[in-house]
């Protein structure tokens, strides 16, 4: 398996005869309006669970004890800061260079149409409030994102693929301005 280092920057080189460099960063200024380029969309189905024990003065009674569940979607997004894109060259041989920053978690969210009816044990005495519920949905997406985070063959899938979207971009540039770069 092949493990990626967070932070490096990535090189992809495409070889445009008679491009200058002036003219390929101005293809990608046109283009860099776009700000977050995402390359990668990751569907969870995640559970979000709560437990408290009984405690206080009646805690042999049970009191204070609940137990919630429910599950949902959620999806992670991953991709690049298309503005951090940088391009050298072209060196005497016609070669360019694109240097793509790291990729990056562009966003995380909750599907919330996905939500499902908590499923709850309680306590006659006990209460599971709204600010309960959210609190343990804010830890399960927390969860979900050290996951993400973690996963290092997500950040190479959007890797390549922003890559592939990149160099697919400049040959089509290239192909389109064929005849006028190269006269």
């Amino acid at each position: 398996m092949r493990q990626r280092i967070i932070g490096i920057v990535i090189l992809l080189v495409l070889f445009l005869a008679g491009c200058s460099e002036a003219e390929v960063e101005q293809t990608l200024a046109d283009v860099r309006s776009i700000s977050e380029l995402t390359t990668l969309k990751c569907y969870y189905h995640n559970v979000a669970k709560a437990e408290t024990e009984a405690h206080g003065f009646f805690s042999f009674l049970g009191s204070g004890y609940s137990k919630m569940w429910f599950e949902y979607d959620g999806v992670v997004t991953y991709g690049i800061d298309f503005n951090e894109v940088k391009v050298q060259g072209p060196d005497k041989n016609g070669l360019i260079k694109v240097l793509l920053p790291p990729v990056e978690i562009l966003e995380v969210d909750v599907l919330e149409d996905t939500i499902s009816t908590p499923i709850i044990d309680k306590n006659i005495f006990t209460k599971i409030t709204t600010e309960d519920k959210t609190e343990t949905l804010i830890i399960a997406q927390e969860e979900m994102l050290e996951s993400a985070k973690s996963n290092q063959d997500l950040y190479y899938q959007a890797e390549e693929k922003a890559m592939n979207i990149i160099e697919s971009f400049l040959c089509e540039f290239w192909q389109t301005n064929r005849s006028r770069i190269s006269s």
